[in-house]
């Protein structure tokens, strides 16, 4: 089902007022409460350079078959339309330029490195808010050095959530039975959201990857069809066809499609839609 979303952002603070509700009645719903600014910050800031970097990546995917496209364009129509020759190529070059310009400035403003350094501490605040209540400290996780970070403790983000835990300070309350009930509603509710943001991650990286692979794949067998069409009138052999399907027109099928095809498989790998409708499955 297609649905139109507004480009523009809500209040971060607002729009996690469902995850983070905004009750101050009793210590526990205190302390969520207080987290609330913290985590609503970086987190939004997580998901804009996610949305840039994942943006960036499909629209240079997409523009880098579009300029084949436009290449090959003035094969079939070139001799029915001179204009379009002129047309194509201006349209290329500024496809290209536009690639240029979106790898350059993702590189300059790294969207990507940006991205995992706020999602690591939005996350991180995330764990702070099923410990804190109890008076417990955050575990950091020890992330292998090859991968990215290295000693994660020493990162920015170590720092702004140790800032954070010390603001915090430990809960001021009388941790009795009711306390404690209390707290393991709230570790319930968590995980009861967790497991539907989950759920709902595997359902959409799964039918993204599915539809993208099996795009891909008709692309292809179309390329293989006029490749043997095409092959027809090489050897002169002219089956029964529309007239408007020429040598000319395979040309530019022959081409154009294989490299659509390899924008959506490289759409596919980038986003690993199937890792993550995996590792969705399995939390």
């Amino acid at each position: 089902k297609i649905a139109f979303k507004s480009l523009k952002e809500k209040p971060f603070e607002d729009a996690v007022a469902n995850e983070w509700p905004r009750d101050t009645s009793t210590s526990l719903p205190g302390i969520v409460n207080s987290l609330r600014p913290y985590y609503a910050w970086i987190d939004k800031i997580a998901v804009v350079l996610s949305d840039r970097y994942r943006s960036t990546y499909i629209v240079i995917y997409l523009l880098a078959a579009f300029s084949v496209g436009m290449a090959l364009l003035p094969i079939p129509l070139g001799d029915v339309h001179p204009w379009i020759e002129k047309m194509s190529i201006t349209a290329e070059l500024i496809s290209i330029s536009v690639i240029i310009l979106l790898v350059i400035a993702g590189k300059k403003c790294r969207w990507h490195g940006r991205w995992l350094d706020c999602r690591i501490g939005a996350e991180l605040i995330r764990h702070l808010r099923l410990v804190a209540p109890l008076g417990g400290k955050r575990p950091y996780p020890q992330v292998p050095a090859h991968l990215s970070f290295g000693q994660i403790g020493s990162s920015w983000m170590a720092w702004y959530v140790l800032a954070v835990e010390r603001k915090l300070g430990l809960p001021d309350t009388i941790v009795d039975r009711d306390y404690l009930k209390q707290s393991l509603s709230h570790i319930k509710e968590y995980i009861s959201g967790q497991i539907n943001f989950h759920q709902t991650t595997y359902d959409r990286s799964k039918k993204i990857e599915y539809r993208l692979h099996n795009t891909a794949l008709i692309l292809l067998i179309l390329t293989f069809i006029a490749c043997i069409i095409h092959l027809m009138h090489a050897f002169s052999y002219h089956p029964d066809l529309p007239l408007w399907l020429s040598s000319d027109l395979l040309i530019f099928i022959t081409g154009f499609f294989p490299a659509l095809g390899a924008a959506l498989a490289g759409i596919n790998s980038q986003g690993e839609f199937r890792r993550v409708a995996k590792r969705s499955e399995v939390m």
